[in-house]
């Protein structure tokens, strides 16, 4: 679902997008399922942290 512009709901429509990959130092996904990660992640955890420097 996107949207281009502010407005009501006729403004939201379904498209077609190219998976992002992640840049280096990116790695987290707090709504869905990881897959895949930046260059430069150092680990990974259950809590909430991030480990990019």
């Amino acid at each position: 679902m996107r949207f281009d512009q502010y407005g009501g709901r006729d403004e939201l429509y379904i498209a077609d997008v190219d998976v992002p990959v992640p840049a280096p130092g990116q790695g987290r996904d707090f709504a869905g399922v990881v897959v895949g990660t930046g260059a430069e992640l150092l680990g990974w955890t259950w809590e909430r942290a991030g480990h990019a420097e």
